[in-house]
């Protein structure tokens, strides 16, 4: 019964792709950080890095305007992103080695991607130097354990003490933590047997 229930709900618009599950289950949460020290659209200067197909690109620009950049290592992910025309810019290429000047964001978002990355620790440096004084990282990334295993991912998680490391070898300061995609979401993955 339960097995039935949870392919049904994984089965609903919202629920088509592992994308927007994380984007339906994540969203509230980033949305709510970002809106937290926004003046108005259009205000900052914003990078989405790892954009990948831009499921959340459309948010970013309904809360920081058309100064979105996006960017991807994936040529297919971009053509996606570019069809949804929420980002000014999109640019291929991969962390740790982004094509932009030291300092030139307000805000790097950047959701699920250094558990892709062999140099994580490197990646979040990258994204650290991207970041103007006084500008914000917003990052996520998944907890341990692992809800199932993704053979692209090169770890299945991290702790709070795990990112509060990575972050302070980056020079980064934590303000804000949240934890989401447990409960329900982790059920239906359980539940369904979505690996």
């Amino acid at each position: 019964m339960l097995r039935a229930f949870a392919h049904f709900l994984l089965e609903l618009p919202i629920f088509v792709t592992g994308d927007s599950l994380r984007c339906a289950v994540q969203w509230p949460l980033l949305a709510g950080m970002a809106r937290e020290d926004v003046s108005g659209p259009g205000t900052l200067a914003v990078l989405d890095a790892g954009c990948g197909r831009g499921v959340m690109g459309q948010g970013w620009r309904r809360i920081y305007g058309y100064r979105v950049i996006g960017c991807d290592p994936w040529p297919e992910g971009l053509a996606e992103a570019s069809r949804r025309g929420c980002y000014r810019e999109l640019v291929e290429a991969a962390l740790p080695a982004l094509p932009f000047s030291d300092a030139s964001f307000d805000r790097v978002v950047c959701t699920d991607v250094l558990e892709h990355l062999a140099d994580d620790a490197a990646g979040l440096g990258e994204l650290a130097r991207l970041v103007k004084p006084g500008g914000k990282l917003i990052l996520s990334v998944p907890m341990k354990p692992a809800p199932f295993r993704d053979p692209e991912h090169v770890r299945e998680g991290y702790s709070l003490g795990d990112v509060l490391e990575l972050g302070e070898r980056a020079g980064l300061r934590l303000e804000h933590a949240e934890v989401c995609f447990l409960g329900l979401s982790r059920l239906l993955f359980r539940a369904t047997g979505w690996t």
